[in-house]
């Protein structure tokens, strides 16, 4: 035992410090001061108490293997080096106060009891346990919208944990479409000349075929009053990993890959309110705790269906056929969606080779691939002529069947726990709109949660604020996306070609300029987010050093917005 301050061992600023005192201990919990002649609350002053300070569960593993087992030896050691002998009152023991040892650890303020141990069983402690074991968010997958969130709620200051179930960011169906609202939301963030140093391609202009032949714009983002007037088409692992190293550079900021939650933890008054999560890794199973936990981990969530949140699916009648054709001849820079004999193809002009989605009836994977590989290379030779040379590269070992869904929780959150991204509306390929929305469901969360995590008055009504922001811009693009799949579902069905609408082609006739209508619903979204300025900074080499301009108040919000 020692009687200098510089015992105390550091630790996370989440929880509070016992410290074994000759008198009645004072709660150090936030500030308050509430103690009775057994060092706890007065039982009058109880619920009052707990209103003003939240409480916080202590760590399982510790009160068991610390607190239980060290209780008598700390007590002992009290009345050692006070004289007092047990049971005395407090009034005849000696009011000098003596710090016999002190260990940081999570305890529920309500029972009032201060804690102790020595920093030998500090040490131990420590070793029995991952440092990362409570943290103040905790977001569940490394998607965007995962990412995002946790990126800036880092730049606010918010100590924030990421579990990604995978080991990389490589995977099929990664959406590669970065809008223009994601473009300046890159560039406020200080992380687009990084992006733009990554390898990809520039869709500018979407065009329709008519009856004619003649090849249409209906939707032009180079009309668009933004800075990135286009839609940029790079890997979403290179995204992700810009993210993720952009991350890595602020101190609350956690990456755990290999990380696979499999449920979640309970507590509260009621044991319903979700107070972190259980995941495994290569090295064993663990335990987090938060104060709230964010599911970000895509259209098959396990923590949505671990708090029981009821989802809506809507029926849809395609599916997606995913494949890539290398070519050296350049297609141009403009989306090209072509049909032929009633099976449509979207080719997405990529550096060295093109993407292509092949929409296909709901369904109908087994019985079209066995028409044979020929087939389809003829199908794709009549509906894109530019490609009809490198059709021949095309196997259906590379063609990977995407099962389209739409679909929305009915809620997006329970008591300490939200679901953002996938996890909370699954959205059809039609526009390439997925990642956007997610982004900016990632961008409103840190806004509107920052502040009160970094005072830690988060409650459900907050959390519910995000719903409430989100949900609208959600229902919007999906009844958008729903009325694209009815003419889509015809042509399937009837084997008509794909054309331009004629009241469509005769708007664009007389103006032009209303090309760019489309373009914002998709480029730029029903209710696009912008940057919170405490996540904002200037791109390195900008001549100014890089800090954010300011931090989130109480509510999340600053002065500069």
């Amino acid at each position: 035992m020692t009687n200098s301050s510089s015992a105390i061992p550091e630790g996370p600023l989440d929880v509070c410090s016992s410290v074994a005192r000759l008198g009645p201990p004072r709660c150090t919990a936030l500030g308050c001061d509430r103690v009775d002649a057994r060092g706890g609350i007065a039982r009058g002053n109880r619920r009052a108490h707990r209103r003003r300070v939240p409480r916080v569960r202590r760590h399982r593993r510790s009160a068991r293997f610390v607190l239980a087992a060290h209780r008598r030896r700390g007590r002992r050691a009290q009345r050692v080096a006070t004289g007092a002998r047990p049971g005395a009152p407090a009034a005849h023991r000696n009011p000098g106060p003596t710090l016999v040892g002190v260990l940081k650890l999570r305890h529920s303020c309500s029972d009032g009891a201060g804690r102790t141990a020595s920093r030998a069983d500090a040490m131990m402690a420590g070793e029995q346990h991952d440092r990362h074991e409570r943290t103040t968010c905790v977001v569940v997958g490394g998607g965007p919208a995962g990412i995002v969130t946790a990126l800036l709620l880092a730049r606010a200051g918010v100590e924030v944990t990421v579990l990604e179930k995978h080991g990389d960011f490589l995977r099929d169906f990664r959406g590669d479409t970065v809008h223009p609202s994601t473009l300046r939301l890159l560039d406020e963030l200080g992380l687009f000349p990084a992006f733009d140093a990554v390898a990809h391609s520039r869709i500018e202009r979407v065009r329709l075929p008519t009856a004619s032949g003649e090849q249409v714009t209906v939707a032009d983002f180079t009309r668009l009053p933004l800075a990135h007037p286009y839609v940029a088409m790079a890997p979403q692992w290179d995204l992700l990993s810009l993210l993720a190293e952009a991350g890595a550079r602020e101190p609350a900021f956690r990456l755990e890959m290999n990380a696979e939650v499999t449920g979640l933890l309970r507590g509260g008054r009621d044991g319903t309110r979700v107070t972190g999560v259980r995941y495994s890794t290569p090295v064993g199973e663990h335990e987090l705790r938060a104060d709230v936990t964010i599911a970000a981990d895509g259209r098959w969530s396990v923590a949505r269906a671990a708090a029981g949140l009821a989802v809506r699916e809507f029926p849809m009648n395609i599916d997606v056929w995913w494949f890539r054709i290398p070519t050296a001849r350049g297609i141009g820079a403009a989306l090209l969606p072509r049909s032929a004999g009633g099976r449509p193809f979207i080719v997405i002009p990529r550096n060295g080779y093109a993407q292509v989605a092949h929409l296909i009836p709901k369904g109908a994977d087994a019985s079209l691939r066995a028409r044979g590989i020929e087939a389809l290379r003829a199908d794709l030779a009549l509906a894109v002529p530019e490609l009809a040379d490198a059709v021949g590269a095309v196997s259906f070992d590379d063609v990977k069947m995407l099962d389209v869904r739409l679909s929305r929780v009915r809620r997006w959150y329970t008591s300490g726990f939200l679901c953002i991204g996938d996890a909370a509306h699954a959205m059809s390929p039609m526009g390439g709109v997925g990642i956007n929305l997610a982004v900016q469901d990632g961008v409103a969360t840190a806004r509107l949660l920052a502040g009160p995590l970094l005072s830690r008055t988060l409650s459900d009504r907050r959390v519910a604020a995000v719903e409430r922001r989100r949900r609208l811009p959600t229902v919007l693009t999906q009844a958008l996306q729903r009325a694209m799949h009815v003419p889509l579902g015809r042509m399937l069905r009837t084997g008509s070609a794909l054309r331009a609408p004629a009241p469509l082609l005769a708007l664009l006739r007389i103006a032009p300029a209303l090309a760019v209508v489309p373009a914002a619903i998709v480029g730029v979204g029903v209710r696009p987010e912008r940057a919170p300025a405490f996540a904002r900074r200037s791109p390195p080499g900008a001549g100014t050093d890089g800090a954010p301009r300011d931090y989130p108040g109480r509510d999340g919000q600053t002065a500069e917005e």
